[in-house]
């Protein structure tokens, strides 16, 4: 495991062990629990089209585009970069780290899309956790679905 697997370890040990020890059924779900609450936080529902708002109710992804999610998450980062670029870094306003939340959350939904793995389930997580930094709200998803 690496990246996000391991920061989250050193984060919230009892966490990870938690979720190693279930289906991966119910991680996939939990996954995209996690992602329908950091859109709702970050206030990134408004960038996700019709297909992932879909997913993100029902759980199927037959209709949606993870190129398109992606293509998202870098106009998202684009914005971001593009106020730091303007102003020297900076982000007097805040406004640049609300385009980085919305697209950390949406870069949560494309790995809960394709969420076939521990470590692919822990980059949901760590995703949703850069944009919301509610660790607290994660772990009740996580224990409580």
């Amino acid at each position: 495991m690496t990246g996000s697997y391991i920061i989250l370890l050193q984060v919230d040990p009892k966490l990870m062990k938690f979720v190693e020890g279930i289906s991966q059924e119910k991680r996939k779900f939990i996954a995209r629990m996690v992602a329908v609450w950091a859109c709702d936080v970050s206030g990134a529902n408004d960038h996700i089209d019709d297909d992932v708002q879909s997913y993100l109710a029902t759980g199927d992804i037959s209709k949606i585009n993870i190129n398109n999610i992606g293509h998202m998450v870098e106009f998202l980062d684009e914005e971001y970069f593009n106020i730091t670029d303007r102003n020297d870094g900076l982000d007097s306003t805040g406004m640049a780290m609300c385009w980085f939340r919305k697209a950390r959350a949406v870069n949560s939904v494309m790995y809960a899309a394709g969420c076939e793995s521990l470590q692919s389930f822990c980059d949901v997580l760590y995703e949703a956790y850069t944009a919301t930094n509610d660790l607290k709200t994660i772990e009740a998803i996580c224990y409580n679905t």
